[in-house]
């Protein structure tokens, strides 16, 4: 179930693309640690997600909104729309990611950056108004669309379950993007040589070998020097991004 699909039946493309490439970024910057990055990036998305609501209200494609507390007013006023969009949606926007985006300079008690903690917010507020409007405007069937909500709501890496116990990847997949899939599902700790023979479902010991020195010569990954231990790069990130998109369509 591809949730750019979904939203692209009710908003513009490009306005989707938007909303999702913010959030894709938010998520990625937040899961690497760049709090500062990620918290950028809820600026964009609270911007694109206003865009997306005034559409609702309008049918309308704008560059930008000028007034989100007008809009906000305007749409609490329009008994037409859902109750979400009137009025949860603009206030999770404003209360949660807006306003912890725009805390800038603050006093902070012993000089604790909040940042990493206001990044974990607002990835879950954020990650709620997307699953809301799937809720609302969807054509899939309805287990899926659960399934996509929970997916997003949680937070966790999409394609990844855990079965007593068992780390799996939920999708066939190339033994490459298997490796990538539950190392950023073990992030910040990496994995082993031995824990990723253990995961990694349905390839040999040579062919997963082959796979981690292709992507070290990449930059994508890298095992630490004292724990033998595989980490992912920033390179990686963005792989992790790409099949995650081209799997799940976030």
């Amino acid at each position: 179930m591809d949730i750019a699909t979904e939203l692209q039946s009710t908003l513009p493309k490009s306005l989707v693309n938007n909303l999702l490439n913010e959030f894709r970024i938010q998520v990625r910057e937040h899961r690497s640690g760049n709090w500062r990055e990620s918290l950028n990036a809820s600026g964009m998305f609270v911007e694109h997600s206003f865009r997306a609501l005034h559409y609702l209200q309008t049918a309308k494609l704008v560059p930008e909104i000028k007034n989100q507390t007008k809009l906000s007013a305007q749409l609490e006023a329009d008994m037409n729309l859902p109750e979400s969009v009137r009025m949860t949606i603009p206030r999770v926007l404003r209360g949660l990611p807006y306003n912890i985006r725009s805390k800038k300079g603050g006093a902070h008690v012993k000089g604790i950056s909040p940042d990493q903690i206001d990044s974990s917010l607002t990835v879950l507020a954020s990650s709620w108004v997307l699953a809301e409007l799937l809720r609302l405007y969807h054509s899939a069937d309805e287990s899926s669309i659960a399934s996509a909500m929970t997916d997003l709501t949680q937070r966790q890496i999409p394609l990844i379950e855990e079965v007593a116990g068992d780390i799996v990847v939920s999708q066939k997949t190339t033994c490459r993007n298997e490796i990538l899939l539950l190392l950023a599902h073990a992030h910040p700790n990496g994995l082993s040589r031995k824990e990723l023979g253990e995961q990694v479902e349905g390839f040999s010991h040579q062919n997963i070998s082959s796979s981690l020195s292709r992507l070290r010569a990449a930059r994508s990954i890298h095992q630490h020097r004292t724990d033998n231990r595989f980490y992912l790069l920033q390179s990686g990130w963005r792989e992790v991004d790409e099949v995650i998109a081209k799997n799940v369509g976030i």
